[in-house]
């Protein structure tokens, strides 16, 4: 067997000790910052900047940040800001310009005592408005309760060319019992548009296109909120949305105001409650996009080829100018001029 000459082994021995060397200049470089053996200038070249928002005035100020990139800082919105967001509640038609899938909901809840019918009046108003375009989906729910009288509800849900339709009412003013149906039917020619424009405000007496039961101050109206008024707002703990509470007096009645904004300061929702100590109004209003748009059909309903509808005779009388109520039972109630 033959081995290789003493100076070729000499040689690789020479080029391994040279490897090893390089290796541990290496290592020496980079545990040098750690042990203190570079100067504070060279240390902050070989680390990265720490992005983060640098103005003291903002929400997220990071005391760390060295470098702060365009939209890193959020900062607490103005009253005027939640006034205006709140002014610009959109109809769902000027909702889906902006986007496929829209919606929104609402309700107006009021209990009093009337003194004229000389009982106690419990009043709400529902609607939730559901569509995504795309899939040629909608759903559309109303609900008017006027406890004892009346309540009756309407609900439109259709994907493409099937529809569900369910629908109740009854009360002392329905002029009979109480009656209530779920159905399945087609439409051979699915338009979003046609169903909303049909069946939004249904229960709300509003104008096409308009079925907004819940009242929006108009932009600019925080000068006209009353003297006194407690006013908080508050971040949450994500940073990607705002919250104002406001609590004032108003002729003798207390009243509570909550609007939420997101980070773009675009409204989300809002609230308002009021009590005068005989009775108590409630207000609500939530805006949906995106994966909060949720539209089901079941297509085990039964079956009808004809629409279904809610036909209540008029239970008035004002041929003299005083309206009568009239209950299933025959009675009358006299009603407010």
């Amino acid at each position: 067997m033959k081995f290789p000459h003493s100076s070729y082994r000499m040689e690789n021995s020479r080029n391994l000790m040279t490897r090893v060397h390089a290796l541990f200049a290496c290592l020496i470089l980079i545990a040098a910052p750690l042990s203190g053996c570079l100067s504070g200038d060279d240390l902050e070249e070989l680390v990265d900047d720490i992005i983060g928002c640098m103005d003291e005035n903002a929400e997220n100020y990071d005391d760390n940040a060295t470098s702060e990139l365009v939209g890193d800082c959020i900062y607490m919105a103005t009253m005027d800001t939640f006034m205006d967001a709140m002014a610009d509640v959109r109809s769902i038609e000027e909702m889906l310009e902006d986007t496929p899938k829209a919606g929104y909901s609402q309700s107006i809840t009021m209990n009093e005592w009337n003194d004229d019918l000389g009982m106690q009046m419990d009043i709400q108003m529902d609607e939730t408005v559901m569509a995504d375009l795309d899939n040629d989906a909608v759903h559309v729910y109303n609900l008017f309760s006027l406890v004892p009288m009346m309540t009756m509800s309407y609900t439109h849900t259709q994907i493409g060319e099937v529809v569900n339709v369910h629908y109740a009412v009854g009360g002392m003013m329905a002029g009979g019992e109480a009656e209530s149906g779920s159905y399945q039917t087609r439409d051979a020619t699915p338009n979003v548009l046609e169903v909303l424009a049909d069946q939004v405000g249904l229960f709300s007496g509003g104008d096409e296109g308009d079925g907004m039961l819940v009242e929006t101050p108009d932009a600019g109206d925080v000068d006209e909120i009353p003297e006194g008024a407690v006013t908080t707002i508050t971040m949450s703990d994500d940073m990607e949305s705002q919250t104002m509470t406001m609590e004032y007096t108003e002729d003798g009645a207390e009243i509570t105001m909550t609007i939420h904004i997101n980070q773009n300061e675009d409204l989300m929702s809002f609230s308002m409650e009021s009590d005068n100590g005989s009775a108590t109004t409630s207000m609500t209003y939530e805006m949906m996009w995106g994966d909060a748009i949720v539209i089901e059909v079941d297509e085990t309903l039964p079956k009808t080829s004809i629409p279904v509808w809610i036909d209540i005779e008029p239970w008035w009388d004002d041929d003299d100018g005083d309206d009568l109520f009239l209950c299933d039972n025959g009675n009358e109630i006299p009603g407010t001029s």
